[in-house]
């Protein structure tokens, strides 16, 4: 355990101390760092279900923080984080996103941690689920049609059936099955060409779903168990980690 926590040491990024600086975007006292992590208090795991961190008040993996600049207190939130480890100072970017199950914490954009050994997850597509890896998706698909960059996620194309997953880092996102597709919600059994109201029926909204006829307007997210959202858009409907504020 050691050696691996370690490794994440060595990992982050070395630079001068930053001064406290943050901004709260609702509450101007909120300028202090366990104000910040308290929504990632806990122990957090890599993806291989490997322990890597823990967060109590104000302290990263038992070291105290010592200052703080860039940081957001909306979602997802992100911010900088100074510790002073074996006397040397390191400097820490985290994001907290996600919700339940899928809550999920990146440092420094690259290594992204959960909250459990195990992914959990509520709702899947063909074997698809939030939060699996690129590594288990390979072995259940063949190489996507193609990979595109979107808005911080990386989107897989899977044209022969009218879907496609974006990541965020090294898990799956968001899902998305295409007006045509002959894939189908694994619990429900419905796709993109069901109107919204059945999906209400199937998984209990709290409320209706409202029509968006257009493309580049996004829908309200619709809350099913697990921290999962549902989308619906003129051409697919998307299964998501992400709630739109």
């Amino acid at each position: 355990m050691k050696k691996f926590l370690g490794f994440i040491t060595v990992c982050l990024m070395m630079l001068v101390a930053l001064p406290v600086g943050c901004f709260a975007a609702e509450d101007q006292n909120d300028y202090n760092a366990a104000a910040w992590l308290e929504p990632a208090v806990g122990d957090w795991y890599t993806t291989k279900g490997e322990f890597a961190m823990t967060i109590e008040g104000d302290s990263l993996n038992g070291n105290p923080v010592t200052g703080m600049n860039d940081c957001t207190f909306g979602y997802p939130r992100t911010g900088t984080f100074t510790i002073n480890e074996n006397n040397v100072p390191r400097n820490i970017k985290l994001e907290v996103l996600g919700n339940k199950s899928h809550q999920y914490l990146v440092i420094d954009g690259m290594t992204l941690l959960r909250r459990s050994l195990q992914p959990a997850y509520n709702e899947s597509m063909g074997g698809i689920y939030l939060g699996m890896t690129k590594d288990n998706l390979k072995g259940l698909y063949k190489e996507p049609t193609s990979i595109v960059q979107e808005n911080g996620t990386e989107r897989w194309n899977y044209d022969s059936h009218k879907f496609a997953v974006l990541f965020k880092n090294d898990i799956i996102a968001a899902i998305r099955i295409f007006k045509g597709s002959d894939r189908k919600f694994d619990k429900s059994l419905l796709g993109a060409d069901d109107a919204p109201a059945a999906y209400t029926t199937a998984y209990n909204f709290e409320q209706y779903p409202v029509a968006i006829e257009e493309a580049t307007v996004a829908s309200d997210g619709y809350k099913i168990d697990q921290g999962e959202f549902f989308y619906f858009r003129p051409d697919y409907v998307e299964l998501s980690i992400y709630k739109n504020e």
